[in-house]
């Protein structure tokens, strides 16, 4: 698989007061694709991207925190969530290291968004690494 970008995935919790906040796992050497399309039909004007990410296994993962189903990530602890990284339908996906504010470990959806990096919403995902061999095993994601 040709690499050709890093990404942030930033992982939907709520936090002690109930407020939804984005915990951040930063991932070097995936495949980025994104298309965007505009059209004209006259009276209206519209655009669209599309994004797919694809996450190779052996792509680094700082702080060597490992993958855990979605349904998995919803029963860690927080201390135990600093360990691993899900995929989930709302995940926030950032192209590039996307940096916290200082002494902050979470951020909300308006800040990633305001970041300056393309930002989309996973609608799609797949673990893709139950078959096949090691170089084409991969989490697959996308969104618009």
């Amino acid at each position: 698989m040709i690499t050709n970008a890093d990404i942030t995935v930033f992982n939907r919790v709520l936090s002690s007061d109930r407020r939804e906040v984005y915990i951040p796992t930063y991932i070097q050497g995936v495949a980025w694709y994104d298309s965007h399309a505009s059209s004209d039909s006259g009276t209206a004007k519209s655009e669209s991207s599309d994004y797919v990410v694809r996450v190779p296994e052996s792509a680094t993962v700082t702080g060597g925190k490992t993958y855990v189903p979605a349904d998995d990530y919803r029963t860690l602890s927080s201390s135990e969530r600093e360990g691993h990284w899900t995929i989930q339908l709302a995940t926030l996906v950032a192209k590039g290291t996307v940096v916290l504010p200082e002494g902050s470990t979470t951020m909300d959806e308006s800040s990633i968004r305001k970041s300056g990096h393309e930002v989309f919403s996973v609608s799609t995902y797949a673990d893709n690494t139950v078959r096949g061999t090691a170089a084409v095993r991969h989490w697959r994601m996308g969104g618009a």
